[in-house]
């Protein structure tokens, strides 16, 4: 074969590689992440053996297994470990992508897609940040959608959402953070309970008794921080099945358990079940925050960004840490 020939062979073969579908790549990205088709599928709205389908077609066509499949679990290949931290700045583009030419198809009106924990609207910081923005940006329409921390923060890191209301502590690689909240915590104690008559719990009164707490799968930093001194203490878990006010205080109240309470909702929690104590020789906190993608930024981001400066809002790194603080 003459060298032009050849050059032609190679020529072809970077045409056709080149010509890689972009939705094969960004269905890779959401298996890859959910380790999951069906959760997976559910993500992207499509069908799962749909699904399965194009993964194949993407590893044929890249000659290569992304996926190590068991008939319970798959994983990541080391080709698909290779692959998924490009593939993920690609779903990041193209959903920044789409989000510009929905604003151009609405006339240039700008959207900011908000993410918030539940319940946090009952957050006054969080309502005074989106109230005063919609009040000055009223050509801008705000989305605010709910969920947990942990997938409020996957969201802005895949460019899902533009900014979210979440809780420290968390992985923080590659997001801001603005703390604009910080709780403090008090114990729930069941009238009738047997530490029901202390004026203040110690760590070391706790061994033995029962306290609601969630499943620490749901959010490992949160539980690490708020939670596992507990049960270094000889506290007895009890896992609520969602990590949710509501959840674990129906629990609680049920089977007149003890339960953590934010010194701000101890009014509407109390009622006639229980009796706030508060910690002896130990202040217990957590931070509400503001977040956002680094290196990304629109003119609606940034203004609401500078409204929750204006608001109090502080960088993390000038704010100390948060859960367990032993008074000396």
């Amino acid at each position: 074969m003459g060298q032009a020939a050849r050059a032609g062979v190679v020529d072809a073969e970077f045409d056709k590689r080149s010509q890689l579908s972009v939705d094969l790549l960004l269905f890779f990205t959401a298996v890859a992440e959910e380790l999951s088709f069906t959760k997976a599928a559910r993500r992207l709205g499509i069908d799962q053996s749909w699904l399965s389908h194009k993964i194949r077609q993407l590893e044929t066509e890249l000659s290569c297994t992304l996926f190590a499949r068991t008939t319970r679990r798959i994983e990541l290949t080391s080709a698909g470990e290779s692959l998924l931290e490009s593939s993920r700045r690609l779903a990041r583009a193209t959903a920044d992508a789409r989000r510009a030419a929905w604003a151009v198809s609405a006339g240039g009106q700008d959207e900011l897609r908000v993410g918030a924990l539940p319940y946090s609207f009952y957050n006054p910081e969080r309502v005074k940040i989106l109230d005063r923005f919609i009040a000055e940006h009223s050509e801008t329409v705000v989305d605010v959608s709910n969920g947990p921390s942990l997938q409020l923060l996957d969201r802005v890191r895949l460019g899902e959402l533009d900014l979210a209301f979440v809780s420290w502590p968390f992985e923080a690689a590659g997001i801001e953070v603005l703390s604009i909240r910080l709780d403090e915590f008090c114990m729930l104690v069941p009238r009738g309970h047997p530490l029901e008559d202390l004026p203040e719990v110690r760590m070391s009164d706790l061994a033995g008794h029962v306290l609601v707490m969630p499943n620490a799968r749901l959010n490992p930093w949160t539980f690490k921080s708020l939670y596992q001194p507990f049960i270094d203490a000889g506290v007895v878990p009890a896992m609520a099945p969602e990590f949710q006010r509501d959840s674990m205080d129906r629990l609680a109240r049920s089977q007149r358990w003890l339960s953590l309470c934010n010194l701000m909702d101890v009014s509407q929690r109390c009622g006639d079940v229980f009796l706030p104590k508060p910690f002896a020789g130990v202040t217990i906190t957590n931070r509400k925050c503001l977040v956002r993608r680094k290196g990304y930024t629109t003119p609606a981001i940034t203004a609401l960004w500078e409204t929750a400066l204006e608001l109090g809002g502080q960088p993390i790194e000038q704010c100390e840490d948060v859960g367990f603080v032993m008074e000396v």
